[in-house]
């Protein structure tokens, strides 16, 4: 009798370690496949068999502060409707998060049943909209009186309560140049499920050139990241030839950015390209032209050290002539190649390589940071810099002041930058 009851054991202790590991295998088959609603029906041969079930994302629900419109989060988030499982829904998610850098990673995204067939969405909407206001301003003395000199940037951000933001950049490196920026940002036109990105610019170089351009992109989400799609128009007036020269382009971009949004950016990579294809029209002829503006960035942690690696490849191509001066590119300062002044240098083309290193052992207040700019272009009296520096980040207040310098010129520049939270 014993030894009955020790058989009827095993069998049924063997038994239930087969249910349970056949349990876990279909379980883990429904995760995988991730929708919404399906189960394993057994069939007469004790074989298994999928049922489908038609359950679906049907409803959005939102916790946010007051300074969000809840319709605008709907636009935002509406491709999560209709999904039919956590993985593709989650996949949505994540594109989405990958498109908008004003949505605070600590968002959250929760899932709920309702009746028979429905799914709801419950998001704990997070953000990073920051106004803002910095710059440096001098003044030099010159023989006719004082000369305004430096850079100014602000932004204006989610003024609308639905994600619209405005973008301000000055800069007058001298007495005979300056160049001005204004940028409308929206991520929703009116009620159409695209964005719109429009600029006016203007360059001035006394007694050379003034251009004048402005452009109209529309944005789209998408699996590869923040697409922009649209054109730009260019008018040059060049006093030196007394010519007047006019640029039409289509403008195509991508951004894409998953790093995480802390003040170190401990992780993750972003891109951030534009390209513009069209035509030089000058004195009755159309010239072929295009131009690129490319930007990788990619951050990695250790501990309290945080590195981050930049690439920026910026060049201009026109059929048959050299690049117009106007349509040169300039660059140098501090916030491209530091040991420069301001746009101190012009070139076809160059591409900037950035190697920085940031310790936080005292916090965000007063971190050390080290950095070496080595960059490629076809201007020879462009060459790498190298220094160090601090920087003292925190929520109303941040400053940037370092020291550069640069091999080429055999000189050391200080770059300092102020920033105020509006």
């Amino acid at each position: 009798m014993p030894t009955f009851k020790f058989i009827i054991w095993i069998f049924f202790s063997i038994a239930t370690i087969y249910c349970q590991s056949l349990e876990q295998t279909l379980n883990q088959k429904l995760k995988m496949n991730g929708m919404w609603g399906d189960y394993y029906l057994i069939n007469n041969d004790s074989s298994f068999h999928l049922v489908k079930g038609n359950v679906h994302l049907d409803s959005l629900h939102f916790l946010s502060e007051n300074d969000i419109n809840n319709f605008f989060l709907y636009k935002l988030f509406k491709p999560l409707l209709h999904t039919k499982g956590r993985n593709k829904a989650s996949n949505v998610y994540e594109k989405i998060l990958n498109s908008y850098s004003f949505i605070d990673p600590n968002t959250k995204l929760i899932f709920a049943r309702h009746g028979a067939n429905g799914v709801a969405a419950f998001i704990d909407f997070k953000h990073n909209f920051k106004s803002s206001f910095g710059g440096l301003i001098g003044l030099s003395r010159k023989n006719d009186g004082l000369i305004l000199t430096g850079q100014l940037s602000a932004n204006i951000s989610n003024f609308d309560r639905s994600g619209s933001s405005f973008f301000l950049e000055w800069a007058q490196p001298d007495e005979l140049s300056r160049f001005l920026k204004y940028t409308l940002e929206t991520p929703f036109f009116i009620r159409f499920p695209i964005g719109l990105k429009a600029s006016l610019r203007q360059d001035f170089i006394k007694n050379e050139y003034l251009l004048s351009s402005y452009s109209f992109i529309t944005t789209k989400a998408t699996d590869l990241g923040l697409m922009r799609l649209g054109f730009n128009n260019e008018n040059t007036n060049y006093f030196l030839e007394n010519n007047y020269f006019k640029k039409k382009s289509l403008a195509i971009g991508v951004f894409f950015d998953n790093r995480e949004d802390n003040i170190f950016r401990a992780k993750g990579f972003l891109i951030d390209s534009d390209i513009l294809l069209g035509f030089l029209k000058i004195e009755g002829s159309s010239i072929l032209s295009s131009s690129i503006d490319f930007k990788y960035i990619y951050n990695l942690s250790f501990g309290r050290n945080f590195f981050e690696y930049k690439i920026n490849w910026q060049q201009s191509f026109f059929d048959e002539i050299e690049v117009p001066y106007h349509n040169k590119l300039r660059f140098g300062g501090a916030t491209s190649l530091r040991g420069y002044r301001e746009k101190e240098l012009i070139a076809d083309w160059f591409v900037l390589n950035t190697l920085e290193w940031t310790n936080s052992s005292f916090g965000s207040v007063n971190m050390p940071y080290v950095f070496l700019d080595y960059p490629f272009s076809d201007n020879i009296k462009v060459g790498s810099s190298y220094g160090f520096g601090i920087k003292n980040i925190n929520d109303s207040f941040s400053f940037d002041i370092c020291l550069a310098y640069s091999l080429f010129m055999n000189d050391v520049k200080l770059h300092f930058r102020v920033d105020t939270q509006l």
